[in-house]
């Protein structure tokens, strides 16, 4: 007869998340139809309806609603859930947070893990391996060290692990307070419980493990417990090796879908190559407008990837990156195909929306326009996308195109606002950071550059482009200064930006030139 698993999570304004994860339970009564689940909620404003709809389908599963205590309280929390979980008599007790997702055969693995260590003083084996802790030692505790394929000794808890009674047994089913400890802790970053509960397993000569590789996946959101964590924390926390594999990482640690959208003209061919490769790990989908291209090139054939070209639909140059605005739904990102995206760049970018509630626009460039106001090209400050940028996040007049990602629930963008707006001249399609950031003027939408190291985003050495044209005012067909001053006049109209010390450091180029260059807007 299989033994009896509980499953509990607190929960608090998270109602949304919940439900995925409920979902991802129900998945599991398939292969375990007795299996209890408990929700602890902390006296949420959000509306958990539906959650409590899905928990009163099965048997055994209840929502309990407390006083709402806070990060301050959350060990009072955290001891009535132990002290009501006594009652269930289960064999396994298996804690997750409620923005987690689960892999397949969830309850099995973790079960299977568990069995794999034969050591008497085995007392808890936390379900997720985050990318910041992997490595490190975490309140006190030896590195980790392996122990066998399935698992590594930790000496640490944080709230997800998979345990049996004795755990509970060794807290009284209950919760130390955490008082002392928080008022020791002067950053004030958690809420201790964690380190509280585990000195005591500590003192109890117990040992602690970790799984290998993550069973479940750790959604990139803002934490409700620490609303005004440091975005780089959000990415730390992210589950590592997840052991589903990246493709399914990736497909639900986002709230929503993410695409990246770009064009691109013959000569960058090779560049796009690269840029298309180092964003198709990151996203669900990229959409590739070619402008003038003979052919599809083969690495564009791909099932989550789609092409338009210019012949069927017209030229609008650096324009083209806008031709899905209308279709495209959640996170979007607009790139350049002559850059290349670091492996988190995606991820740091989401960090900062979602901590921004997605009420703004994110991006690694921008600039901000100084008066008196010229040209285009001369009077800005600029936030180098390429380069070293600290600080902020920073506010600007006008954000680069090549490096941005917005929610589409945020900005309204139209074909007939972006790519198909009435011009008077085709180098009004060589514009597109000021359309982008005169319509999000419009809709009263705060472009943001955030701060992020060189290498985040490298060039390749591309050809002559749009600000090498304009820059000098050459005539050419690429040159749109006239144009982008004139638009720059009208974001001035009711621009609040002031000039403000930039602190830029040089980062890399990709190709043959080394030498430092801002990418510039």
């Amino acid at each position: 007869m299989a033994r009896q698993v509980h499953v509990w999570v607190p929960t608090y304004n998270r109602a949304g998340m919940l439900y995925d994860l409920l979902t991802d339970l129900e998945r599991e009564t398939k292969q375990h139809p007795s299996l209890l689940v408990s929700i602890f909620d902390d006296g949420s404003a959000d509306d958990y309806s539906a959650c409590k709809a899905l928990i009163a389908t099965h048997k055994g599963w209840t929502f309990t609603s407390f006083e709402h205590g806070g990060k301050l309280q959350y060990w009072r929390l955290i001891g009535r859930a132990h002290a009501q979980l006594k009652a269930s008599k289960a064999h396994y007790y298996i804690q997750m947070a409620d923005d987690y997702r689960l892999c397949e055969r969830f309850v099995d693995q973790a079960i299977e893990a568990w069995e794999s260590i034969d050591d008497k003083k085995k007392i808890a084996v936390n379900i997720v391996c985050d990318v910041s802790r992997k490595n490190q030692s975490c309140w006190g505790s030896e590195p980790p060290k392996t122990y066998n394929d399935f698992v590594t000794q930790t000496g640490w808890i944080d709230g997800a692990q998979i345990s049996t009674r004795k755990y509970y047994s060794l807290i009284d089913w209950s919760c130390p307070d955490t008082a002392e400890r928080m008022a020791a802790h002067k950053s004030g970053r958690g809420s201790q419980v964690g380190f509280v509960i585990s000195q005591v397993l500590a003192a109890h000569n117990m040992n602690i493990y970790r799984v290998i590789k993550s069973l479940v996946v750790h959604r990139l959101a803002k934490s409700a417990m620490h609303p005004d964590m440091n975005p780089w924390r959000c990415v730390g926390m992210i589950a590592d090796d997840y052991i589903d594999g990246h493709e399914a990482h990736q497909r639900l640690m986002y709230m929503d879908t993410v695409t990246a959208s770009l064009c691109s003209i013959p000569s960058r061919e090779g560049m796009l190559k690269r840029c298309v490769e180092s964003l198709l790990p990151q996203v669900n989908h990229i959409n590739v407008m070619l402008n003038g291209y003979r052919h599809v090139p083969g690495f564009l054939k791909h099932e989550r990837i789609t092409v338009e070209r210019s012949q069927r639909v017209g030229d609008y140059k650096s324009d083209g990156q806008f031709w899905w605005c209308e279709s495209v739904k959640g996170y979007n990102f607009l790139c350049d195909d002559d850059l290349w995206y670091a492996p988190n760049y995606v991820a740091f970018a989401l960090a900062w929306l979602e901590a921004k509630d997605r009420t703004a626009v994110i991006g690694y460039h921008g600039a901000v326009l100084r008066q008196p106001f010229k040209s285009y090209y001369k009077d800005r400050i600029t936030y180098p996308c390429q380069h070293k940028v600290e600080g902020g996040p920073h506010i600007v007049d006008v954000i680069g195109t090549g490096a941005l990602v917005y929610h589409t629930d945020t900005i309204k963008l139209t074909r007939e606002n972006t790519c198909c707006r009435p011009i008077t001249d085709p180098r009004e399609h060589n514009m597109s950071d000021m359309v982008f950031s005169t319509v999000a003027r419009s809709q009263n939408v705060t472009c943001l550059v955030i701060p992020h190291s060189a290498g985040f985003v490298v060039q390749h050495e591309a050809d002559v482009g749009i600000y090498e044209n304009s820059a000098t005012h050459n005539g050419s067909e690429k040159d749109s200064l006239y144009f982008q001053t004139e638009a720059a006049r009208g974001l001035l109209r009711d621009c609040v930006n002031v000039e403000i010390p930039v602190k830029i450091v040089p980062g890399p180029r990709l190709g043959a030139c080394m030498k430092a260059r801002a990418i510039h807007v």
